[in-house]
C-alpha cells in the first residue's frame, strides 16, 4: 500500500484480505486481534466478522514507554534528527535508516527488553 493507512484503506483491507480467509470461532484465522488505534474501531466489517462466526478482539490499553519496539525507534529517530543533514543528502533514503538502526547495540536491546514490564 502507498502512503499512510487511514480508517478507508483500513476498512477496505479488511474487507477485501483478511475476512475472506476467515473461519469460524474456534477454527484456524477465526480471532481477529487489533490494538486500540481510532481506525480499528467502527468498521462495518466487524459485524460481518462476528456474523461469519468470527471473533474481534481488541487488546487492553498499554503504554509504549514500556514497548521495546517504542524505545527502538526512540533511538533511531534521535540519531536521523541529529543527523539530519546526512539523511538529506543520501540519494537512498533506506541507507540512513540502516545506519540508525545499527546504533543499537545488542547490549542496548536487551536492556529494552529488561525495561519492559511484559517480557
Amino acid at each position: 500500500m502507498e502512503g499512510s493507512c487511514d480508517k478507508e484503506k483500513f476498512n477496505e483491507f479488511i474487507l477485501s484480505w483478511v475476512i475472506p480467509c476467515m473461519n469460524q470461532y474456534p477454527g484456524p484465522n477465526s480471532v481477529l486481534v487489533l490494538d486500540n488505534a481510532k481506525i480499528h474501531h467502527g468498521g462495518e466489517w466487524v459485524s460481518i466478522v462476528e456474523g461469519l462466526g468470527g471473533r474481534v478482539l481488541y487488546l487492553p490499553p498499554y503504554s509504549p514507554d514500556f514497548n521495546p519496539i517504542e524505545t527502538s525507534f526512540a533511538v533511531i529517530k534521535s540519531w536521523l534528527k541529529r543527523h539530519r543533514d546526512f539523511v538529506t543528502s543520501c540519494n537512498d533514503p533506506t541507507y540512513p535508516i540502516l545506519i540508525a538502526c545499527g546504533q543499537i547495540t545488542p547490549d542496548m536491546a536487551k536492556s529494552f527488553f529488561k525495561a519492559s514490564i511484559y517480557f
